[in-house]
């Protein structure tokens, strides 16, 4: 193409100048897109000019349509008032620019634009009007898609559950009703507000960054912040923003979802989840999940603990005598205390109803024994004294019994048990070791025979003299029972008797104890006292009383000749009801024994409120008491108080001649012992009733 010449504008003022000028003759300006025609109406001969375009928009020929009024006829009825509008502003000589609905032939409605001006002579006569006539419905259709787009947005953004804000330069510029309700504030207050102003300080730090990265680019995705509202309350909402053009300068568009009830909902659920609801401690699973991550920490970090496993002695008794309320009490004191002494060198859990556990780190053995006997200690001076309950503890150590926390928990049950077992409290915390799992073995296997130890007739009941210290002759003997298991042999009554308690069998052995000592007893045919244990499950039982009665009745045993042992830790057990028990039986004639008295916690004080004929001081008062002068001194002392009571004395395992001798001389009343008989097959103390005269 050859380079053009320099070239020069020229205006032209009128547009038929330029139509002329340009030699153009085709008035279709705007191309086939675009529906126009012009037209002119002379007044004073009532004829309408129109140019070609007229057929497109109504949809007919200027020749149908005769009449310069016969257009008006088109116009659409919800515009009907165009007519009166372009008379008026005829009269008043103006420009007019009205845009309307006309019904073409075919039915079709067309938007259009008419656009003219009235024209006068000097005297102010009309003469013409011209103007044009364009197809505006594809703008009109334009407009109204974007009106109901904007209607559908506005009405979702009013309706909807989320606050919706538009922030300019860090400033409120847009709210909805819902961002209003959220905060506190009105509409007035808030535009204008930074949105900064409405975040706590956290929050703010968090708001900015997110700008930052969406500013450049950056997807931000959903946020969680803290809103301060009007009243100074917080609430917790996530956030969702983008950046947006809004009039024409860059803006930050987001929506904001009040989540604070859904949170405090999923926090309540994950306590209810893993917390315990009593204690506030956690429970059994968040016990598990700190294991595992104590498990999966850093590599360079053995991991070398404790385990401990800790039970509330006596509690059932407690549920029982005072209801679940004071027993619920004494769970949450008891786990507080727990929570004291042991969090701060581990984690406690509790792993559910009266037991807990810890997560001990320790460097030796003798540090997680020292935090058991602060347990041992600390615990029952944080509970009423009224109430009795002590913590057995039970331990295992990683990596010594085991890595697997189901394996450690087993062991240290297992030496909890073993640390529980001991009725007189001589053992307060007890160490897993295999000789406790080989016993746990055989205690298993025991409780299985037991049910048929009965049937087949493996229990047998010995019988050791009880013999007056004044005269040395037998006035009693006590009821021992033994256990020939036909695979372990003899079986120690210290290791079945509180698994028969246990378990519940007691019920069925200690019936049969006693209705087959009464006609061991009544086949000697001397009338001499029968002494029988009675555990705290079969005395404090709601048939015991009535099954007793039947029972002499049924064997015509004297009730005077029939002497119940009941220990220390049974009266403690539920006081109340063993007090009425106990004169449930002095009534029935029925005699009693407080067994293995100084080895429980009871003081002579709980003696005057006892229904009791015989008090037994435990052997291990009697056993060093030559050597002793304390314990010799503190037995002086039962025995005295015991007379002042009106009660009479019981020595129990007294081996020496000095031994009897010293207890002779402080008017003790009645010994057991080797010194005088082992316990005795029923035919072998028979024979030793000859040799040594009984006392009718």
């Amino acid at each position: 193409m050859e380079e053009l010449p320099e070239g020069k504008v020229v205006k032209l003022n009128h547009l038929l100048d330029f139509f002329k000028k340009t030699g153009q003759t085709n008035l279709n300006l705007f191309g086939e897109d675009i529906s126009i025609f012009f037209w002119s109406y002379n007044v004073k001969t009532a004829t309408l000019f129109v140019t070609p375009g007229v057929e497109r928009i109504y949809g007919d020929s200027a020749e149908n349509m005769m009449g310069p009024d016969l257009w008006l006829e088109r116009v659409h009825p919800d515009h009907q008032d165009i007519l009166t509008k372009l008379k008026r502003t005829f009269a008043a000589h103006e420009a007019f620019d009205f845009k309307f609905k006309v019904q073409r032939n075919d039915g079709e409605v067309v938007w259009v634009r008419m656009k003219g001006k009235p024209v006068f002579s000097a005297e102010g006569e009309p003469l013409q009007l011209n103007g044009f006539t364009m197809d505006i419905s594809s703008e009109k259709k334009t407009e109204e898609d974007l009106r109901e787009s904007v209607m559908k947005y506005q009405t979702l953004i009013d309706k909807s559950a989320h606050a919706v804000y538009i922030a300019q330069d860090g400033v409120l510029v847009f709210v909805n009703a819902q961002f209003e309700e959220m905060m506190g504030y009105s509409e007035k207050e808030l535009i204008g507000m930074s949105y900064y102003e409405l975040l706590d300080e956290e929050s703010a730090e968090i708001a900015l960054m997110r700008f930052l990265q969406s500013m450049h680019g950056k997807s931000v995705g959903t946020q969680e912040l803290r809103l301060v509202r009007k009243d100074g309350s917080k609430i917790i909402a996530e956030l969702r923003s983008a950046s947006i053009e809004y009039k024409g300068a860059p803006a930050m568009m987001g929506t904001i979802l009040d989540v604070t009830e859904k949170k405090l909902a999923l926090a309540s659920a994950e306590k209810l989840a893993f917390y315990d609801d009593l204690t506030g401690l956690p429970n059994r699973n968040h016990f598990y999940d700190e294991v595992s991550r104590y498990w999966n920490r850093p590599k360079g970090q053995p991991a070398k603990f404790a385990l401990l496993f800790i039970d509330l002695d006596q509690l059932k008794r407690v549920n029982d005598a005072y209801g679940h309320h004071v027993g619920d009490a004494v769970i949450r004191d008891a786990g507080r205390e727990l929570q004291k002494i042991l969090e701060p060198a581990g984690f406690i859990a509790r792993y559910g109803g009266d037991e807990f556990v810890a997560l001990v780190e320790c460097d030796s053995r003798r540090e997680a024994e020292e935090l058991a006997e602060e347990v041992i200690r600390r615990v029952p001076a944080a509970l009423p004294n009224d109430l009795s309950v002590t913590p057995t503890v039970g331990m295992s150590f990683c990596p010594d019994h085991g890595k697997e926390v189901e394996t450690l928990l087993k062991y240290a049950d297992v030496a909890m048990y073993y640390s529980k077992r001991d009725e007189n409290r001589k053992i307060s915390h007890c160490t897993y070791s295999e000789e406790l799992n080989d016993k746990t073995v055989m205690e298993n296997r025991l409780v299985s025979d037991m049910q048929k130890a009965l049937k087949n007739q493996e229990f047998r009941l010995m019988y050791q003299p009880k013999i007056d210290l004044k005269t040395r002759e037998v006035t009693g003997a006590e009821a021992l029972l033994r256990w020939h298991h036909p695979a372990y042999g003899f079986v120690s009554p210290l290791d079945f008797i509180p698994l028969a308690e246990k378990t519940g069998h007691i019920h069925r052995i200690g019936e049969w104890v006693l209705k087959q000592a009464m006609a061991d007893i009544q086949s000697i045919g001397t009338p001499i006292m029968l002494n029988v244990n009675i555990s705290s499950r079969q005395l404090l039982s709601d048939h015991f009383f009535v099954n007793l009665t039947a029972l002499l009745d049924e064997t015509g045993y004297p009730p005077e000749r029939l002497n119940l042992e009941i220990t220390e830790s049974v009266v403690l057990y539920d006081i109340d009801r063993t007090m009425d028990v106990l004169e449930q039986l002095r009534k029935l004639g029925v005699c009693v024994s407080l067994d293995d008295f100084g080895t429980g916690y009871s003081s002579l004080s709980y003696l005057t409120k006892l229904a009791v004929d015989y008090l037994k001081i435990d052997r291990s008062f009697i056993l060093d008491m030559e050597e002793n002068e304390s314990k010799a001194l503190i037995t002086k002392s039962i025995i005295d108080v015991a007379h002042s009571l009106k009660m009479k004395v019981v020595a129990e395992g007294i081996e020496t001649a000095g031994q009897e001798k010293i207890l002779r001389g402080m008017s003790c009343d009645f010994g057991q012992g080797y010194l005088f008989s082992r316990p005795l097959p029923l035919e072998d103390f028979k024979a030793h009733l000859k040799e040594v005269k009984p006392v009718s």
